[in-house]
């Protein structure tokens, strides 16, 4: 009655599992595969470079602007030094963390962060 039992039960997982077929063609097959070579990139590690039309895209969609906001390393988060870096960045929103302060991983490309130390002077600031 077991053996009975036990086989009814395993008809299910049979039914449920695939066996590759040898002679199936690859889902990819026929699309012509790209890669990148990003060591001898001058991109940081990790990063490539874009084309022309990946950038107007990304251009498209990135409202803050990182690169308008990096000489603020040093100097107090002030309220009013907050309010010149989000206008200066383009973003609809921000936050300022301290070294202990809890954030949420999410990207967002109108957000500006100011990072800060225990003193309260911004030692980075960038987008996401």
């Amino acid at each position: 009655m077991k053996r009975i039992l036990t086989l009814i039960a395993a008809i299910p997982l049979v039914a449920c599992s695939t066996y590759a077929d040898e002679e199936a063609e690859p889902a990819d097959a026929g699309q012509e595969t790209v890669v990148e070579d990003t060591a001898s990139s001058d991109a940081p590690s990790g990063q490539r470079e874009y084309t022309d039309e990946e950038r107007k895209f990304l251009d498209s969609v990135n409202f803050c602007q990182e690169e308008a906001v990096g000489g603020y390393v040093g100097k107090e988060a002030s309220d009013a030094m907050v309010k010149e870096i989000v206008e200066k960045s383009g973003s609809k929103s921000f936050r300022v963390l301290a070294p202990q302060d809890a954030a949420t991983m999410d990207y967002r490309t109108d957000r500006v962060n100011i990072m800060t130390d225990e003193n309260g002077l911004i030692i980075r600031v960038r987008c996401g």
